[in-house]
């Protein structure tokens, strides 16, 4: 088990960070509803197989760079969701030493989420007069056309010379 472990490590760290959450999350989706045919000892090695990708997953998220605060609690929500499935499968198993270990890691994770996530800048709604270009916005908002095009992927404008009156973005 040790090896499967180590080998959904090494693929976690040598995928960009964003991507692990994503390609893990989606990996461990299949194991989510077992098969009610299988013997007890497939149904661990699921067990095992999903705990084992949470596990890369939680490690995988201190190496993200979040854009925003919500960006990051949304990955601390559906962390924790997922910590709380396979601390209830744990349970469910009278599996002391693995609850014991997800209990350690998700609170691990926990308090790492909430000491990064004071960091972060939240987002923001600004009414603007009328509708102006993402330059004008961003150079008002910012004092710098820095953040031009995350304001402009955040609003989902067609061209950034027509923001909407309402836009979105990361306070200044």
């Amino acid at each position: 088990m040790e090896r499967v472990m180590e080998t959904v490590r090494a693929v976690a760290d040598a995928m960009p960070p964003e991507d692990v959450e994503t390609a893990f999350a989606l990996t461990a989706a299949d194991f989510a509803a077992p098969d009610p045919l299988a013997s007890p000892a497939a149904v661990a090695a699921e067990r095992f197989a999903r705990a084992a990708l949470l596990i890369a997953r939680a490690e995988a998220a201190p190496r993200r760079v979040f854009a925003d605060r919500p960006s990051a609690v949304a990955l601390r929500s559906s962390l924790s969701t997922s910590f709380d499935a396979e601390l209830e499968a744990a349970s469910a198993d009278r599996d002391d030493a693995g609850y014991a270990a997800l209990s350690a890691a998700r609170a691990a994770l926990v308090e790492w989420f909430s000491m990064t996530i004071i960091d972060l800048r939240p987002v923001v709604f600004a009414r603007l007069p009328r509708h102006l270009p993402a330059h004008v916005v961003a150079w008002r908002l910012y004092g710098s056309l820095d953040r031009l095009d995350d304001l402009a992927g955040r609003n989902r404008v067609r061209h950034p010379g027509y923001m909407p009156e309402t836009v979105e973005a990361v306070a200044p």
